[in-house]
């Protein structure tokens, strides 16, 4: 390899860890810029159709419900589940609604949805709980904000909203706007 040949790998390889830096970092700042635009949310649907939805939600994405969740979805429970799995089913949160947590689905990930009522509109939260890389099987802490999970149920109940919610995080042109004149 000749030295030219050297500082165009490396100037290659340079240009990929910034562009990957910089992905990661817009990524963040796009998660951030969700998270008080979903805060403000609420659904005017009765808290038991806003959890059905939620829960077809994390039954699709590959996400495992336990007991009666799973029944709800179209699920058997799996008995086996019920012993191995970290999936709780839906039961009251101490801090009002109700919660359920799933299994381990892809990507080493797992779910905690939260759904409550407040000023007759009911609002969700799902927090994404990662798996601890040094104990497979265990919960790694803190559990995150799952914004995408939370901007998809959007999109299933409030489609207007999303969309509003997408369009005011996503990334404007930064290109400048041709005159009229």
């Amino acid at each position: 390899m000749t030295a030219r040949t050297g500082a165009a790998l490396s100037l290659a390889a340079a240009a990929a860890l910034f562009a990957s830096c910089a992905s990661i970092e817009a990524e963040r700042a796009r998660q951030e810029a969700l998270v008080p635009r979903l805060d403000a949310l609420s659904y005017s649907r009765p808290l038991d159709e806003v959890w059905d939805q939620g829960r077809r939600l994390l039954a699709e994405k590959g996400y495992p419900l336990d007991g009666k969740d799973a029944e709800a979805v179209g699920k058997k429970p799996n008995p086996l589940e019920f012993i191995l799995s970290r999936a709780k089913d839906t039961r009251p949160d101490p801090d009002g609604g109700q919660f359920l947590e799933t299994g381990w689905g892809p990507r080493t990930l797992r779910y905690r949805f939260r759904a409550w009522t407040e000023n007759s509109n009911t609002r969700v939260a799902f927090w994404a709980i990662g798996e601890n890389p040094a104990e497979p099987g265990r919960d790694a802490s803190p559990p995150t904000r799952g914004v995408d999970m939370e901007l998809e149920l959007a999109r299933r109940l409030d489609p207007e909203a999303a969309a509003a919610i997408e369009a005011a995080v996503t990334p404007q042109s930064s290109s400048p706007k041709p005159s009229t004149q």
